[in-house]
């Protein structure tokens, strides 16, 4: 179900208008992030950040946050991608990746990375999507394939909401991740 999902959000990006706007790689977000493991739900929050090195190169950092009782978890990624042109933009990025999780006086983290592909489409001139497929691999924390599916509704040139939605299969250990809040590019 979920692949088909993606495939059919991944279709629907594919033929997008002409007279869409100019995709934006210069962006800082933050608001509200679920994750969801194996039924027990983390609430936190989310921050990221992306600056464009040029046409083709950008940089992206982030950080969420999660609780639930006694216990927290943690990401932060720090990477790099390449994206072609045009309104529907083809990209690749590679991240470092560290995980944590904290619970009752003791913590664990371990260090690795994540590659992942995609598209993103401007389906308009306020409204993009993004879909992509990963691949992870923290240690510890497990290794796998998932999935993600986003959008952005712009109100002017600085000022937008996103949502977004990400499934990953870490050692056979499901993690469903949401995420809606505010975005300002600049």
């Amino acid at each position: 179900m979920k692949r088909a999902l993606f495939a059919l959000a991944l279709a629907a990006a594919l033929p997008m208008s002409a007279q869409a706007a100019e995709l934006n790689y210069n962006f800082i977000q933050a608001g509200y992030s679920s994750a969801s493991i194996e039924s027990t739900n983390f609430d936190g929050f989310g921050l990221k950040g992306s600056v464009a090195f040029n046409d083709s190169f950008y940089g992206f950092a982030g950080y969420d946050s999660g609780s639930k009782s006694s216990v927290d978890l943690n990401q932060t990624i720090v990477g790099a991608g390449w994206h072609s042109a045009g309104d529907t933009q083809w990209f690749v990025e590679a991240a470092y990746v560290n995980d944590s999780i904290d619970f009752g006086g003791s913590s664990s983290h371990d260090n690795g990375y994540s590659v992942a592909g995609g598209v993103r489409a401007a389906l308009s001139d306020n409204f993009e999507l993004n879909a992509k497929v990963n691949y992870t691999d923290v240690g510890d924390f497990g290794d796998g394939f998932g999935a993600g599916i986003g959008g952005v509704y712009s109100f002017n040139e600085t000022w937008g909401i996103y949502g977004s939605y990400d499934y990953s299969d870490r050692s056979s250990t499901s993690l469903d991740t949401w995420g809606l809040g505010v975005r300002a590019s600049f």
